[in-house]
């Protein structure tokens, strides 16, 4: 039996706190910058020690001078909710640059050796720094009837694509040349980008970053971020134009306005995070006050999260977002792409002193030095609860090696342990606690790194109290999945997947997209097919995140196509561009003088901007949709099926498929729409083709089908035979183009060659 040392530092007490309550990250940087000071270190040291753990911006605009500020300082971007007793000047005073959201809500950016002056300043009730996010990664028209919105079929008065709506995409990985960005003159559809991390002049009323508005700069700049395509995949996919593949591979809102807001990417002076909570508030802001300055309507998607947060409604940057909202100003959010991993446990104490426990693990897939993983605990409503940490033998033998005390969630400071496990492999746990967080719930959130592996037991105490605990590392925008177990103790509770959404798609005002399967398979640019394992066509996607809301409400909203969606890839990316090597290429296309690379990827990164690009074309319609009468509409619409069952609303659908034909239907009050969907959905093949198209899987009862053109003209009818599934049509004598196959209220797309 190995022996064991546990050693307790308790920091709390050197730190103090203002009546400011603080979020577990605003507590650290406020720690770590007084730890340094405290060395007598020079600024330009004590800013890079920090850039290792905090995404700090330097080169902040003053807006008065549109000057640089000096390249020593570096500034921490928070949300501030504030109260009757804030004095602006105050914090101005202070260097910190303010940007109202609403009447008691601002981001603002701190000059990270004035955080600690910057949490006692009277009049501000909460302060949010920093955050862990990670990116949330055809025939998807056709499941969510898309099409027939576009074509204007189905008495709809007019045939609706986007024009005069602004899409908004707050992301990263754009590439600013890809053709899906152009019309077929060449014209870009890109009127503004605020890139977030380039030096330069901002955007009003923002000191970060730069504003791009000439199509110039766009090609010069030609890219954000040249290792990853997401925002391209994202915005292709909500707005993308469609003549590059012959309309095969056409956004859903494809004549809208499209606005990018390039994120914070990850640098190589840093290893720690890369966008505060703060910059998606200022995108959103951004957004849809350019909408609103041009008298448009806008929709802005982001397809990010994390499964951390309190997913009640009730956080700032989620109050801040509904702020933001309003009559033609709709915000969209992935649901998250873990609704396939057990990073939920849901503790329950019923009694008197009940104690419960589960066990977990760092993520499996952690190539580095130190390993790391936090834990976020939340309580019910100022209801106490007590956590004890222990380091166990084995999976085999969970006998105890090393422990903390049980400490409590009635207290507002940071706890630092440090047990030795075997040797010199020393555990370091830090402890934040909020004994109210924002919300009112108690929180605990647990930092745990070591030199090597171990597994932990985690136990609670409370009294009829839920304890919910979810595990998460996000380093550089990549999320590492961990899991809860109950190895061999029957005792323990195990881990799923439920309330496993994002924090800001909780909110009431904000869409929240889950992902449905609209494809299982794919051929590359090779010819080789692809099978994706995320779940039968037209069933929920295996990763699709889980609801409810830690409160009980239904989420996500509706689900949405998310696998497989082909959109475009970036020519700067490694393995997209002049050399092809990624296997996810489905088709290459010319354009002035590069090979650009049309991709396939999956996530609720995918479903989600189908749903913004489906809300462009009810903003079309109706530019005075408030997010609640959206949200309605596309609820009360959703298609519902033998895969979503009976029982809807629920955590994994929400309210159903979305059926955007049935949504116009709905609110012009015509006879256009079907609430339900066929079982049998019609497969076509090959696509694109040259002469032969065959079509498989076409639904009993059906007698013929008929081939359209892109103006509506109905080119070929032609009689089933029953007896057989499958159907071959000659459609060699068809000029080249894009075409519709109508088989009843089934329509597919299909390029002819």
């Amino acid at each position: 039996m190995w022996k064991y040392v546990i050693i307790i530092i308790l920091i709390a007490t050197s730190i103090s706190y203002s009546k400011t309550n603080l979020s577990p990250f605003a507590k650290e940087l406020n720690k770590q910058v007084l730890e340094l000071q405290s060395l007598n270190l020079a600024q330009q040291e004590i800013i890079q020690n920090l850039q290792k753990n905090f995404p700090l911006k330097s080169n902040i605009i003053d807006t008065k001078s549109a000057k640089i500020q000096s390249q020593i300082t570096a500034y921490a971007s928070s949300i501030i909710k504030i109260n009757s007793g804030f004095d602006k000047n105050k914090l101005e005073n202070l260097g910190v640059k303010l940007v109202r959201i609403s009447p008691s809500i601002y981001t603002a950016q701190v000059p990270v050796l004035k955080f600690p002056e910057f949490c006692q300043i009277a009049g501000v009730d909460y302060i949010e720094t920093s955050g862990l996010v990670e990116m949330h990664l055809d025939s998807a028209e056709n499941m969510a009837k898309i099409t027939q919105v576009k074509l204007g079929t189905n008495n709809l008065p007019q045939p609706y694509t986007g024009k005069g709506v602004i899409v908004g995409i707050i992301d990263w990985g754009f590439d600013y040349t890809h053709p899906a960005f152009y019309d077929e003159l060449g014209n870009c559809r890109i009127s503004r980008v605020w890139d977030q991390t380039l030096d330069g002049l901002p955007p009003t009323p923002f000191n970060y970053g730069t504003e791009i508005t000439s199509v110039d700069s766009l090609q010069t700049i030609q890219t954000d971020y040249d290792q990853s395509s997401h925002g391209s995949h994202v915005a292709g996919i909500a707005a993308g134009s469609g003549w590059p593949t012959a309309g095969l591979y056409e956004g859903v809102a494809p004549e809208a306005e499209i606005v990018m807001v390039a994120l914070r990417h990850p640098r190589p002076e840093f290893t720690g995070y890369t966008n505060a909570f703060s910059d998606f508030v200022d995108a959103a802001k951004y957004i849809f006050d350019y909408a609103e300055s041009v008298g448009k309507p806008a929709v802005a998607n982001l397809s990010w999260g994390n499964v951390m947060g309190p997913k009640d409604g009730n956080s700032i940057i989620t109050e801040a977002l509904e702020d933001i909202v309003g009559k033609g100003k709709i915000f969209v959010n992935s649901a998250g792409n873990s609704g396939n991993s057990l990073v939920h446990s849901q503790l329950i104490c019923s009694a008197q002193d009940s104690l419960n426990w589960t066990y977990f693990t760092y993520a499996s897939t952690i190539n580095f030095t130190p390993k790391e993983i936090f834990i976020d605990c939340w309580g019910e409503n100022s209801k106490e609860f007590k956590l004890n940490l222990t380091s166990i033998e084995s999976t085999s033998n969970p006998v105890t090696v090393c422990e903390t005390d049980f400490f409590s969630s009635n207290q507002d400071t940071i706890l630092t342990f440090e047990m030795l496990y075997k040797d010199e492999d020393t555990i370091r746990v830090t402890a934040f606690i909020n004994q109210n967080e924002y919300n009112s719930r108690p929180r605990i959130l647990l930092n745990i790194k070591s030199p090597n592996t171990h597994w932990f037991k985690v136990e609670v105490n409370s009294q009829n109290s839920n304890i919910h605990l979810f595990s998460s590392l996000i380093k550089n925008g990549n999320g590492y999945t961990s899991f809860f177990s109950r190895l061999n103790d029957t005792a323990a509770t195990p881990g799923d997947a439920e309330y496993t959404i994002g924090d800001w798609a909780s909110g009431d005002k904000l869409l929240c997209i889950g992902a449905s399967v609209s494809k299982e398979t794919f051929v590359n640019y090779k010819n080789f097919l692809y099978k994706v394992g995320s779940g039968l066509y037209g069933d929920r996607a295996s990763f699709s995140s889980v609801g409810p809301s830690l409160d009980g409400r239904n989420k996500p909203d509706i689900v949405a196509p998310g696998s497989i969606i082909v959109s475009a890839a970036n020519y700067s990316q490694t393995g997209y561009g002049a050399i092809p090597g990624k296997q996810d290429i489905v088709t290459r296309m010319e354009y002035y003088g590069k090979t650009y690379s049309y991709a396939a990827f999956q996530g609720t990164s995918m479903s989600s901007p189908v749903v913004a690009g489906a809300v462009a074309l009810l903003l079309e319609m109706n530019p005075n949709f408030t997010p609640e009468e959206l949200i309605n509409l596309l609820k009360t619409t959703a298609i519902t099926d033998n895969f979503t069952s009976d029982t809807i609303p629920n955590k994994y659908w929400g309210y159903g498929k979305l059926n955007l034909l049935g949504a116009f239907g709905k609110f012009l009050d015509i006879n256009s729409y079907d609430l339900t969907e066929s079982l049998s959905n019609v497969i076509i093949y090959p696509n694109p083709v040259f002469s032969t198209l065959s079509l498989s899987q076409i639904p009993e009862g059906s007698v013929s089908f008929e081939i359209f053109d892109i103006f509506g003209k109905c080119v070929l009818s032609v009689e089933t035979i029953h007896e057989l599934s499958l159907q071959k049509i000659d459609v060699s004598f068809l000029p080249p183009g894009v075409y519709f196959v109508r088989i009843g209220d089934i329509v597919q797309k299909f390029v002819k060659m």
